[in-house]
């Protein structure tokens, strides 16, 4: 999957979405893969995930891949899955901690504070 398929599946995800994103992002800027990052920032802002929300469904749910892509509007790789999860268990990282960075910097990718 290239990476207009990846942000495509967690962004466009119903009709309206389809129609948001033509209508307000696509053909704005020289690159599609620029329409798509203005459009994630806007769903993240939209969003308005609190740290709550995302432990809380982080602990009630099996499906981590979900929830991630849901809150970060970014694709994760069953392996990048495997990755967060190893760095949580082994005390590298926390839930908490790739939250309050994401928050800190939106557009900074979340493996990159993993690693």
């Amino acid at each position: 999957m290239n990476n207009y398929e990846q942000y495509y599946s967690v962004l466009i995800k119903n009709k309206e979405d389809l129609k948001l994103f033509l209508k307000q992002f696509h053909l704005r800027n020289n690159h599609a893969i620029d329409d798509l990052l203005d459009f994630r920032e806007y769903k993240i802002k939209k969003s308005n995930k609190s740290i709550e929300e995302f432990l809380k469904e982080c602990y009630e749910t099996d499906n981590d891949q979900s929830v991630f892509e849901q809150t970060f509007y970014q694709y994760f790789t069953i392996g990048d899955m495997e990755l967060i999860n190893m760095s949580l268990a082994e005390g590298r990282t926390s839930l908490e901690s790739i939250f309050n960075a994401f928050k800190e910097n939106i557009n900074k990718n979340i493996l990159k504070n993993i690693l």
